[in-house]
């Protein structure tokens, strides 16, 4: 996942209008946002979900933009750290590449032989993949990489099936050792270790829990959430503590 990162990219006719001077930045993100809002109403009704996605009080693209505004308030009050970070380093949360569209979710859905999380299909359409600024470079599992990512912790949880499934009844979820998990690998954490949400465990809307594991501690599981968007909250909690604890002590970044 460490790729470099990206900025994201206005699409076709949006970004066309605004290069001839027909149509301005603000016009150009409304008509991206309205698209993004279609992509996933698309997604929803092709699985049958006619009820609105649960939202929290924010967007996703509203709680990146949230830290990236705190962090960069941060750094205005200490211009020596700024001096250290440059270009999209400067960003504590730097989106990769363009949102996913529905074609690529549903691909990626015919690959791993389920259906996504709403809550995590959510976000591939609305943001695509973001990458936390800090030591190790943690990102969120691109659309493209999902496939890959959930097969290979598939492959290292089957090694000690047994003891994972003793980790998930302690975390309050049953699991038969004969089912498949359906593992879905959704971002790294702590130097690349695996989140994923345990799809062979849904709501009545489709959500899935979250769960963090450390490859090496196949006995317990780490940072449980109800769904991928409660995950997420969370998550950006936690990173700017992170954030804060780095600047205190002015630890590179």
């Amino acid at each position: 996942m460490g790729q470099k990162n990206k900025p994201s990219a206005l699409g076709g006719l949006a970004a066309a209008l605004q290069k001839a001077g027909l149509a301005t930045k603000e016009q150009v993100e409304q008509t991206e946002a309205e698209k993004r809002e279609r992509d996933l109403k698309a997604y929803r009704a092709s699985l049958g979900l006619t009820e609105p996605a649960a939202k929290s009080a924010a967007s996703y693209r509203e709680q990146v933009d949230a830290i990236n505004a705190w962090f960069a308030e941060q750094l205005r009050r200490a211009p020596d750290l700024m001096a250290r970070l440059t270009g999209e380093r400067a960003l504590a949360l730097a989106i990769q590449g363009t949102p996913a569209t529905p074609e690529a979710v549903r691909a990626v859905e015919l690959a791993l032989g389920f259906p996504l999380p709403p809550s995590f299909a959510a976000f591939l359409l609305e943001v695509g993949s973001v990458a936390f600024l800090g030591p190790w470079s943690d990102a969120t599992t691109r659309v493209e990489d999902l496939a890959a990512a959930s097969a290979s912790l598939e492959a290292d949880v089957t090694l000690t099936a047994e003891r994972f499934a003793r980790a998930a009844e302690g975390a309050g979820v049953t699991l038969d050792l004969n089912a498949p998990r359906r593992l879905l690998h959704v971002s790294e954490d702590r130097g690349g270790e695996p989140v994923f949400a345990l799809c062979a465990r849904r709501d009545a809307s489709g959500e899935a829990p979250v769960f963090m594991r450390f490859h090496d501690e196949p006995d317990a599981l780490y940072d449980p959430s109800a769904d991928f968007r409660q995950w997420f909250s969370a998550r950006l909690a936690r990173f700017q503590e992170e954030l804060q604890q780095w600047l205190a002590r002015g630890a590179p970044l």
